[in-house]
């Protein structure tokens, strides 16, 4: 990854990936296997561009909005970390 893609990365605060969990692994088993990649890459857009699948009612968009609440506050929880640990680094060479 180029430095001007890694920075804009940082700046819009999208993170290096998401959490996938065991559980909702063994959940997805019963999808095609076309289904699951459409249910993956649907989860890797919403993360990159906050563009949400369609829910057209089919077995991927159920799978997608069933995972997208975790996924969104394990995004959650990471932004806030790295404010948090930004925060403290600032406070730590920059007093006040």
């Amino acid at each position: 990854m180029n430095r001007l893609k890694e920075a804009t990365d940082k700046a819009r605060k999208v993170p290096p990936g998401f959490m996938f969990y065991l559980e909702d692994a063994k959940a997805l088993r019963g999808l095609s296997p076309e289904d699951f990649r459409t249910v993956m890459f649907g989860l890797v857009d919403a993360v990159e561009t906050g563009e949400l699948l369609e829910n057209d009612g089919s077995a991927a968009s159920v799978a997608f909005y069933l995972l997208w609440p975790k996924t969104e506050r394990d995004l959650q929880k990471y932004n806030e970390t790295g404010e948090k640990r930004r925060a403290a680094a600032n406070a730590r060479w920059h007093p006040s």
